[in-house]
């Protein structure tokens, strides 16, 4: 009855709208209810009945008794779609701004609207554009071209654009290991004996005043001589804690850099193989150079490292390198000849004050013949100058810090402007660029050298993976003085004069 009841509703509020019929199965003594809309059946057809009395006696007179098996349609829900959300119009740029700048191991052939030439039988890859994005590449560039956006197709609008060209056999040469460790072997017997360092602070009155740069636009320099201090397999920013991780190291700065050490341990003891003594705590590192015929890791006679500006406006808005900083340089896994970050040349002595070239044999991204007692083999690593102002480290080591940008830095918009220090709105806070410079003397002419990093063939040619580490260390006000007396006064304060009437000295150079 329940049902019934229910049923009866359902016709009475939608016989206005529909037209019933109602059939009867005698066997199964059920009814069944269909609603039409349009077409009206031939028996068992009711329009509208006023009461539910009415439609009862005419549904018993027609069907007799009878269960009513209901079959509702239930209507579908109203959807109400969402509403259409317009996006912003897209802005395109006049260039991608998202091509990679050339590799370090690219050679600029020429500035906007000059002529490139490539040298004779090769085939190159160029880069053209400005800034470290801004950039567009084409490739199989022979001969000499135009270096402008006609030919290149760089059209991104700004003054000072310049192109930059390698060997595309070169660019695709492999390096990548693939999973084999083909680092050169040596011989642990033959590793030098540790430096003890110096333990006290070495201060003394300038023997030689600083030169002030006659050019404005000059920035300022300050040198430093640091002693070998020692070898190890230790890293202690990329495997810190855990000793005999790394490839062989060589070490100078602070002599108790090991796995363990941090930038409060640097800071807090540990004699130092730099001039000044305990001024400059800082740990700095290089692969090793390791003699092929012999397994002897090489010693390097000295290292000098530079601290300097890009130019003037870094000089005059640098901020010291925050404590606890720390920051690697260079590519110690690169894999391909193009991904090389290092640099290094063999200058002879005998002819260093000749120019063009100033004694310089080769230079490049890899080790070449490099011996006697005559040449000198220099390896070295220049570390960026931008720092984000918020990350002492980052996951890769390397991303809290950029490269000085001088006029095509990026605003926050991706707009290349030039901004008051010469760093990128990314990275705007400037400190001075260091650069690890170590000199090594009495090679074997006739031995192949590799680095202890070089992960790759080696029939190639060693020194692709040439890279550094650096922790801060330093003094702060020690630091602060040379920020003050030789950066933002463009002072070449030389090796190492504090521009004030002092000087560091110790244990490299007395």
């Amino acid at each position: 009855m329940k049902k019934l009841f229910a049923f009866i509703l359902l016709f009475v509020s939608c016989s206005a709208l529909a037209n019933w019929y109602i059939t009867k199965s005698d066997a199964s003594k059920q009814c069944s209810v269909t609603s039409v809309s349009t077409v009206k059946p031939k028996s068992g057809t009711f329009d509208t009945y006023t009461t539910n009395t009415t439609f009862k006696n005419a549904l018993n007179s027609i069907l007799g008794a009878c269960t009513i098996a209901e079959k509702v349609t239930v209507p579908p829900p109203v959807v109400v779609p969402p509403p259409v959300v317009v996006p912003p119009p897209v802005v395109t740029p006049p260039i991608s701004l998202n091509y990679l700048a050339p590799p370090p191991s690219a050679l600029q052939c020429a500035e906007q609207g000059k002529i490139c030439h490539i040298p004779l039988a090769i085939t190159a890859k160029v880069w053209f554009g400005t800034s470290h994005t801004h950039w567009v590449t084409k490739n199989g560039m022979k001969g000499d071209f135009t270096c402008d956006g006609d030919t290149l197709g760089n059209t991104y609008p700004n003054d000072y654009r310049r192109c930059f060209w390698i060997d595309e056999n070169k660019l695709v040469a492999t390096l990548d290991p693939k999973g084999q460790n083909l680092m050169p072997t040596y011989n642990a017997a033959l590793i030098p004996a540790p430096n003890v360092g110096e333990g006290v602070l070495k201060i003394r009155a300038a023997t030689i005043p600083p030169s002030r740069r006659d050019n404005p636009n000059a920035g300022g320099e300050f040198r430093i001589g640091c002693d070998f201090a020692k070898m190890a397999p230790d890293d202690p920013i990329v495997f810190p804690g855990v000793p005999g991780a790394s490839h062989l190291h060589t070490f100078f700065g602070n002599v108790s850099a090991d796995a363990y050490s941090t930038n409060d341990t640097l800071r807090a003891a540990g004699n130092s193989t730099c001039e000044g003594g305990i001024a400059n705590r800082s740990g700095y590192w290089i692969p090793t150079l390791i003699n092929m015929t012999t397994g002897a890791p090489v010693k390097p006679i000295d290292t000098v490292t530079y601290y300097k500006s890009q130019g003037w406006r870094d000089a005059e808005n640098m901020t010291a390198p925050p404590k606890g900083l720390r920051m690697i340089a260079g590519n110690a896994k690169p894999l391909s000849i193009a991904d090389a970050n290092g640099y290094m040349f063999c200058q002879d002595r005998r002819y260093v004050n000749q120019a063009p070239d100033y004694g310089v044999v080769w230079q490049g991204n890899h080790l070449e013949s490099c011996g006697g007692s005559d040449q000198r083999l220099r390896l070295s690593v220049s570390f960026p100058t931008c720092w984000d102002g918020k990350n002492l480290d980052s996951p890769d080591h390397k991303s809290h810090m950029a490269h000085y940008c001088k006029d095509e830095c990026e605003d926050a918009s991706g707009n290349v402007v030039a901004t008051p220090n010469g760093c990128p709105a990314s990275h705007p806070i400037a400190i001075p660029g260091v650069t690890i410079n170590a000199d090594f003397a009495d090679l074997d002419p006739n031995a192949k050298y590799r680095l202890s990093s070089d992960n790759y063939d080696p029939n190639l040619p060693g020194g692709y993976s040439l890279h550094g580490d650096w922790m801060n260390g330093w003094d702060e006000a020690i630091m602060q003085r040379i920020i003050d007396n030789c950066m933002k006064k463009h002072m070449d304060c030389g090796g190492p004069n504090l521009g004030d009437g002092q000087e560091l000295f110790g244990f490299y150079n007395d």
